[in-house]
């Protein structure tokens, strides 16, 4: 492969030849990585998908792992509350309390934390 954008450029061949515009409903899912999602947008546009048809997800096993990295940078946490907070958070994702595990990331997300999280 000649990098991410050439596996978008496939990607967006392949989804315009299923002629996915014609789709009620669009589900993208990935794992967390920023140079996926910077791309989706512009994937999305180019294909001429609305707002309203297009849905995106993180995969469970990834949201779980990118859970276990905040609590890792809570280095003033003992290794047991950062366990109970991946435990928590994990079992709130399953129940689909997405905004409920949003506000405790941001909650324990500040300053530098922040900075190593959501850049």
């Amino acid at each position: 492969m000649k990098g991410p954008d050439a596996i978008f450029g496939l990607i967006k061949f392949y989804l315009s030849q299923l002629e996915i515009i014609k789709a009620s409903k669009i589900l993208f899912i990935a794992d967390g990585a920023r140079w996926i999602w910077n791309r989706v947008p512009e994937l999305a546009k180019s294909l001429g998908i609305a707002l309203e048809q297009f849905y995106s997800l993180i995969d469970f096993y990834h949201a779980v792992e990118h859970l276990v990295k905040i609590a890792d940078l809570r280095k003033g946490w003992k290794k047991s509350e950062r366990n109970a907070w991946v435990k928590k958070h994990r079992r709130q994702l399953l129940h689909g309390k997405i905004k409920e595990v949003i506000a405790s990331i941001c909650k324990v997300c500040r300053g530098y934390v922040a900075a190593s999280v959501f850049l």
